[in-house]
């Protein structure tokens, strides 16, 4: 069905923009709204969650904890200098090169939707 994989893309330097993107992600997941949602962190957005903020690091737990794919772009945060605090709140394995990811995800029928 069209429609039915969500990628949400949280980049808004905006605590509750991207605290609100990382609910509804959660919600989409939790009630099977979707046969797949995916969550990629761009810019601002992670920068504020490899700053520490606590409300959207545990809306990404709980992520991770519902099995979303939740991951961070590396070029961003190398560029922002905050790359090495990323990885150690979300594993290396998931602070990676998402452009070429997000590419892939519409090609495959996935609606992008940014927060």
């Amino acid at each position: 069905m069209a429609g039915d994989k969500i990628l949400v893309i949280v980049s808004s330097s905006d605590k509750g923009k991207a605290f609100t993107g990382l609910l509804w992600a959660s919600r989409l997941k939790e009630k099977g709204l979707v046969s797949d949602v995916r969550v990629y962190l761009f810019g601002p957005a992670e920068k504020l969650v490899a700053d520490g903020d606590e409300e959207l690091r545990s809306m990404i737990r709980k992520l991770l904890d519902l099995g979303v794919e939740v991951l961070a772009c590396h070029g961003v945060a190398e560029m922002g200098g905050y790359e090495d605090k990323l990885k150690e709140f979300m594993g290396e394995e998931r602070v990676t090169h998402v452009g070429r990811l997000i590419v892939e995800r519409v090609r495959e029928g996935y609606v992008p939707l940014v927060f």
